[in-house]
């Protein structure tokens, strides 16, 4: 078994997943679980972790590559010259095993923001400023420490608003 990496249409995972699956493909796409706003509403919605992009598992032997090219929802094999990016099995299996009922866990936030950490606001009354990490509060939400007005201000700042620099 090897698996490759396939590229995707934008926004068509979900459609190249169905019609490769449907030709005996195993296909995998880890998701994640994505906070999306609209009409003032929050939701929780399942995207990929890689946008634009599929693992498919091939047996040498009996599956050959040619006809996920002309598969719905499939833009191209991504390949390295001639040959198709592969991926080993360990990789694929390390994916699987921090997945959560589906879903890739996302790393603690104490990993992706480490206290004194340098970060940029993104969005937000403070947009562009630069900031430093305080210490995080929940698994949304972390405390800087912001240069304003000649003073070290203290604010909290949802994690979806903030850029590792």
């Amino acid at each position: 078994m090897m698996w490759v990496v396939v590229c995707t249409h934008p926004n068509r995972e979900f459609m190249a997943i169905d019609n490769l699956r449907r030709q005996g493909y195993e296909v995998y796409c880890p998701m994640l679980a994505k906070r999306c706003r609209h009409a003032r509403k929050v939701e929780m919605v399942k995207r990929p972790l890689f946008p634009g992009y599929l693992f498919v598992s091939l047996d040498r032997l009996v599956q050959g590559i040619h006809s996920i090219h002309s598969t719905f929802g499939v833009r191209h094999l991504v390949k390295f010259g001639e040959v198709p990016a592969r991926l080993s099995e360990r990789f694929i299996s390390e994916l699987k095993a921090r997945e959560v009922d589906g879903l890739i866990s996302p790393p603690p936030i104490e990993e992706t923001f480490p206290n004194g950490g340098p970060v940029v606001i993104k969005d937000g009354v403070f947009k562009d400023f630069a900031a430093t990490v305080f210490s995080c509060q929940a698994q949304d939400r972390v405390i800087v420490l912001l240069d304003f007005l000649k003073r070290t201000v203290k604010t909290v700042v949802p994690v979806e608003n903030l850029e590792r620099v």
